[in-house]
């Protein structure tokens, strides 16, 4: 099994002992794609049982102990709560880190690890909560992480063989990937896309992702090349549009530097208005326009963003 337990994100707070109740079940989203530290570990040896005492090098390496026993028992985990090293505390690692200041599990001084089916927002819900529950913590002494208690009792069934089709544990790997961006650089759509890679296995149960996760993962392809080169991209869509249609006529301007020129913003630059006021996506990233009026009293847009932190270095 591949220790490397990349997340992008876990559920930190910068108050008291940074330590999180995780009531919002926000551990849960952030920890979907997490699924990649099980990938070439589906052999038929039977699960290990976490037990009390049990050590590992790190925070990280527990994580994905108890993430492959949950896989192969047929059941999801969830971090309950969390508790940050103090010195990546100081070092700025925060909730909403990128980059460097991302938290992950390596930098876990304490990690409570519980049974999805544990969720107390349900809270509408007539079934009685699952109590399973890891927990780990690290002892300063040997510099080892270690289960301190765990409770591996569930209170509802467990299917083995539907786990790769849980939320936490679907996964894309590296040739399927390449197999999606080929089929969508040739201009296959993305449900023949999808259905193409259910034939080759044989059926979708041979799959570790569904249709939306292909989806996702093309859209965001998408998204990386547009950032690769938005005049590019312009570009070449316009000369696939001008094969397909020999009357298709475009022009473009350059500058000085080989860059497109904004000619709105050329031509009405003179009023501009950035506005952070509207509502933020999914990520809570507000979007934020540039708008000018044009000759005839309209608005119009120049440009837009996405900003991560309302911040001066994120305005620049």
């Amino acid at each position: 099994m591949s220790n490397s337990f990349d997340l992008n994100a876990l559920y930190i707070e910068e108050e008291g002992e940074n330590e999180v109740i995780d009531e919002n079940d926000t551990a849960i989203e952030l920890l979907r794609h997490a699924a990649h530290v099980l990938e070439g570990n589906e052999d038929n040896q039977p699960a290990i049982e976490p037990t009390i005492g049990a050590e590992f090098e790190s925070g990280e390496q527990f994580a994905a102990f108890c993430y492959t026993y949950a896989y192969k028992t047929g059941f999801e985990l969830h971090v309950r709560s969390n508790q940050l090293l103090a010195p990546f505390k100081e070092q700025g690692v925060r909730r909403n880190g990128v980059g460097d200041k991302e938290p992950r599990f390596h930098m876990m001084n304490k990690i409570r690890l519980m049974c999805s089916e544990g969720n107390t927002t349900k809270k509408s819900s007539c079934i009685t909560p699952c109590k399973m529950y890891v927990f780990g913590k690290l002892n300063h002494d040997t510099g080892k992480f270690v289960i301190s208690t765990c409770d591996l009792v569930h209170n509802h069934d467990l299917n083995p063989e539907v786990s790769r089709h849980v939320v936490n544990y679907r996964h894309i790997s590296e040739y399927f990937k390449a197999k999606l961006v080929l089929n969508e650089k040739v201009g296959i759509p993305i449900t023949r896309n999808f259905n193409t890679l259910v034939r080759e296995v044989g059926g979708i149960h041979n799959l570790h992702f569904n249709g939306q996760d292909a989806r996702n993962f093309i859209n965001s392809e998408r998204r990386k090349s547009r950032f690769r080169g938005d005049a590019k991209e312009v570009l070449n869509y316009f000369e696939g549009l001008k094969a397909q249609n020999p009357d298709f006529y475009y022009a473009v301007e350059r500058d000085a530097e080989n860059k497109l020129c904004r000619a709105m913003y050329k031509a009405f630059g003179d009023p501009l208005s950035f506005d952070s006021t509207f509502l933020s996506n999914r990520y809570h990233m507000p979007f934020c326009p540039f708008v000018g009026v044009n000759h005839h009293g309209s608005t119009i847009l120049y440009a837009a963003a996405l900003i991560s932190y309302e911040n001066t270095e994120s305005f620049e």
